[in-house]
């Protein structure tokens, strides 16, 4: 699975790994995962809230359960209802990190945090692979991969002052908690 293909939103790409740090993405979405989002409370509050989706046609309660009981993550879970899993993040998931996140500073994630990202989706530590030239800010790997991309990223990836990859669409990667 290509971490960073277009259907798979930011959130997934980059907080996921950190919920899950001793799983791989093969083990996550060997479980009906369909996508993480950031939840998201109807105040400015951070809380640290990931909300996963599960396809609602294979799922069910007993897969959830078994999901959260035999795959350990860094994080509480908070509510299950239907197909969707909320956790919140424990508190080693620091507000810079997060700051950094949101902002799109993937290069500023703390070395053990980028360890994490690469390992889950089990990318090669050694670099070249585009997720290596995002979270290391390496331009040229990205460029390298630009036959990958579309030509709206193209497009938003030459606006880019500072990093070499566009922070999150919070149209995409948030989802309101009610």
């Amino acid at each position: 699975m290509n971490p960073l293909n277009l259907d798979v939103n930011k959130t997934t790409t980059f907080l996921l790994p950190i919920l899950f740090p001793d799983s791989t993405h093969d083990e996550i979405f060997s479980n009906y995962l369909k996508q993480a989002y950031l939840g998201v409370l109807d105040s400015d509050d951070v809380d640290f809230t990931i909300l996963l989706e599960f396809d609602e046609d294979k799922v069910t309660p007993d897969l959830i359960e078994d999901f959260i009981n035999n795959i350990q993550a860094k994080g509480t879970v908070k509510e299950i209802k239907d197909n969707l899993v909320t956790y919140t993040l424990d508190q080693e998931f620091d507000k810079f990190q997060y700051e950094h996140f949101l902002a799109g500073r993937y290069s500023k994630f703390a070395p053990q945090t980028k360890l994490s990202i690469i390992d889950f989706w089990k990318e090669p530590e050694g670099g070249g692979s585009l997720l290596h030239g995002i979270l290391y800010n390496t331009p040229e790997i990205v460029n390298e991969h630009a036959d990958q991309l579309d030509g709206q990223m193209i497009q938003e990836l030459k606006e880019l002052n500072e990093e070499s990859w566009p922070p999150p669409n919070l149209f995409v990667d948030e989802f309101l908690l009610v």
